[in-house]
């Protein structure tokens, strides 16, 4: 994977739901996760997997869309707690599910040659 995705993976890993910013954070990282995916890779020997793969992280991000951003309560609600989780769950496992896809060619990083035309 790119370095910039190692970087927004360790962000997602730092995302905690006691931080009351975390939700708009962890939104907004799966927003620029899908588009340097778009921007780095290419469907390979199976050409559903990356789309695939990029409507996981879309789906991921819209368990966030439980919160309020006028208002959020961090002390309670456990729906809040289960769906930053599961956001956040999700978002990490399709990391794994990324590089397993482009270890077997099914993603394939467009390479420096490519990206200049």
């Amino acid at each position: 994977m790119t370095e910039a995705l190692l970087q927004l993976q360790q962000q997602v890993q730092s995302c905690i739901f006691s931080d009351s910013k975390s939700f708009q954070t962890l939104k907004s990282l799966i927003h620029q996760i899908t588009n340097e995916i778009q921007q780095h890779y290419t469907p390979g020997d199976d050409p559903i997997a990356l789309y695939d793969i990029l409507q996981r992280f879309q789906q991921a991000g819209q368990h966030l869309h439980v919160f309020k951003q006028i208002r959020l309560d961090t002390s309670g609600g456990e729906h809040y707690r289960r769906a930053f989780g599961n956001a956040k769950a999700d978002t990490l496992y399709l990391f794994s599910l990324l590089q397993s896809a482009i270890h077997f060619g099914y993603v394939l990083p467009i390479s420096a040659k490519q990206e200049t035309f």
